[in-house]
């Protein structure tokens, strides 16, 4: 069970709440494992091909995505803070043939909740509301593939 995903927003940051079923270390482990990355972050427009991650405040991430056409591009920063299960936060760069989006900062927080867990995710620090909007549409997709994701980790003993 999920309930709708809120969201709430400025012209430089966008915040959204959303509700799942799933225990909060489940959670967390699709945020922090490679594997599990790839089944949320990528999508039929944009397959997340290489992951590299030093999950540790200063450690450094790095994403690599290919479209189906061939297009290419890439997501990296830092981990400002890792508490486990609890909190991350990360610098947001883009480049790439999606275009180039710098320095934005990324809080996502697990709340545990009686039925689940609440995630709460903030994207701050937009340059323009046209890159605000795009992250907007593209979080929100992700939320949505979260969904089934803590079902299938159990699903394959994760838990």
């Amino acid at each position: 069970m999920t309930e709708q995903t809120l969201a709430e927003f400025t012209p430089d940051m966008l915040q959204l709440k959303r509700r799942y079923s799933a225990r909060r270390d489940l959670l967390w482990r699709a945020w922090t494992e490679p594997e599990r990355i790839k089944q949320w972050l990528s999508s039929s427009e944009w397959v997340l091909e290489k992951i590299a991650l030093d999950l540790r405040a200063g450690g450094d991430y790095h994403f690599f995505f290919r479209s189906p056409e061939g297009k290419t591009s890439e997501v990296f920063g830092k981990y400002e803070t890792v508490e486990a299960p609890s909190l991350l936060v990360f610098t947001w760069f883009v480049t790439g043939e999606c275009g180039d989006v710098a320095n934005t900062r990324v809080c996502v927080e697990f709340i545990e909740r009686a039925d689940g867990t609440e995630m709460r995710l903030r994207h701050e620090r937009f340059a323009s509301r046209t890159d605000r909007n795009n992250h907007l549409t593209g979080w929100l997709e992700c939320m949505d593939r979260f969904v089934d994701l803590p079902a299938s980790m159990m699903a394959q003993g994760a838990g």
